[in-house]
């Protein structure tokens, strides 16, 4: 007897968590649904606590496996439709990024460089707006400089160039990032 009310309490608790999450799941997509509208941009969602939603993906590391990818496999992940520039790239104004396609050794249009003017994309704790001196100390490996960049070691195959304003009020203060394939 006591086995069979453990396991009609089992099943219970079973039924309610599949219940629960079948909710939290709807509202899951319900609420990536209203983000898509409001701000045309699709967005991994997370649900912290009951109603709090977190933006995930805005890390810099969502674009580094583009440099892998071919024109048309990052038209299909981005989130918005590409415009393309007197150059060719691929741009994406609502998300700030711009994707540059060219050619290295043999492979022809492969990315070379993805350049980003919004503030929404985290670069290890930094982003666009931030100081020079925040960049420099969240990546070290300084490679060279000059009047109004910098580039870096971002991993040991692409480096980060950041573009910074050299006078006026907003001195010293990222305005452009680009995270480029050095055999361009």
């Amino acid at each position: 007897m006591r086995k069979k009310l453990l396991m009609i309490m089992l099943i219970i608790m079973v039924i309610f968590i599949v219940a629960c999450s079948a909710k939290t799941d709807q509202e899951f997509s319900e609420a990536n649904d209203e983000v898509i509208e409001t701000t045309g941009q699709k967005e991994d969602l997370s649900i912290v606590g009951e109603d709090t939603l977190v933006l995930e993906n805005n890390k810099v590391e969502r674009y580094v496996d583009f440099f892998e990818l071919t024109k048309s496999e990052i038209i299909d992940v981005m989130d918005e439709d590409a415009q393309y520039d007197e150059t060719g790239s691929l741009v994406f104004k609502k998300m700030g990024v711009e994707i540059s396609i060219g050619s290295i050794g043999v492979s022809s249009e492969v990315v070379t460089k993805i350049t980003f003017t919004t503030k929404d994309i985290d670069f290890n704790g930094v982003n666009v707006g931030s100081s020079v001196e925040e960049f420099t100390n969240a990546f070290k490996n300084e490679i060279r400089s000059g009047e109004n960049y910098k580039f870096f070691q971002y991993n040991e195959d692409l480096i980060l160039r950041i573009e910074y304003n050299n006078s006026g009020e907003d001195r010293g203060i990222v305005t452009k990032t680009e995270l480029m394939n050095p055999m361009e």
